[in-house]
């Protein structure tokens, strides 16, 4: 995917695109009056951009670059899933290299949830893969207290109340029990805040570890937990196709 024209973008997709951060927190701190424009503060998210327009962000001229980084991390239980940490606990910044890109994980794995997490520069992709409507595919294996009955298989794949005014939807693709453990695996094309934790509590079993295997098609592997690397161009050739990325209309 290369570089986008500034021409005729709006700032909120700037701003996401050259790694500031999501779309939706763009959009907070573009309201905020952090970001200005040619040395005026500017608070309209949807400001459409010149050429010659200089865009910065509490003091930092920002600009799109030319290739985006995706990393590819193997996160470990009791590491939080953020960039900063309030309460100094050990985040998934503190697992990958410095790279010299403005960094920050696409979506969230729960602090004892282990598996695929990426991080990127690019807060357009971060939006792609995790925006409910572009139904990304991820796959999960929990190991839980007991079997689910092929009742509760139906309920969870028809939409089951998880609380808070939301339904979770997920297919249970196989169920085995291996040493004494249940162990099941879930296709989810949604990402509520744990979701997978909360549809198996809305049917009364016990999860005891929690494992995503599978992001947008792309596997683990063979890295290590702990472990991070960049994903291959086959890999990112292979994220275009599954996300149908096409280079960016301006005012997209």
């Amino acid at each position: 995917m290369g570089k986008p024209s500034q021409a005729g973008m709006r700032l909120i997709r700037y701003l996401a695109t050259a790694g500031v951060a999501s779309r939706r927190k763009s959009e907070a701190v573009i309201r905020s009056g952090q970001v200005e424009v040619n040395g005026e503060t500017e608070k309209d998210p949807f400001r459409v951009l010149l050429a010659s327009d200089s865009v910065s962000v509490n003091g930092e001229t920002i600009s799109v670059p030319s290739k985006r980084t995706i990393l590819l991390l193997h996160k470990p239980a009791g590491v939080v899933t953020t960039v900063r940490d309030t309460h100094g606990r050990k985040t998934v910044m503190d697992l990958v290299p410095a790279t010299g890109r403005r960094l920050f994980p696409i979506g969230r794995l729960d602090k004892e949830t282990t598996g695929i997490l990426f991080l990127t520069d690019d807060g357009d992709l971060a939006y792609q893969l995790t925006h409910p409507k572009f139904e990304v595919e991820k796959i999960y294996e929990a190991t839980i207290d007991r079997q689910l009955t092929e009742a509760e298989k139906v309920s969870i794949a028809s939409g089951i109340n998880i609380g808070e005014g939301e339904v979770g939807h997920a297919e249970v693709v196989m169920q085995k029990t291996m040493d004494g453990d249940v162990i099941i695996t879930l296709k989810l094309h949604h990402g509520m805040k744990r979701e997978v934790r909360r549809i198996l509590k809305a049917v009364g079993v016990q999860v005891r570890q929690l494992h995503r295997s599978a992001f947008a098609g792309i596997s683990l592997g063979n890295i290590k937990v702990g472990e991070s690397r960049l994903l291959s161009s086959n890999e990112t050739s292979f994220l275009n196709r599954t996300l149908n990325l096409v280079p960016a209309s301006p005012d997209g």
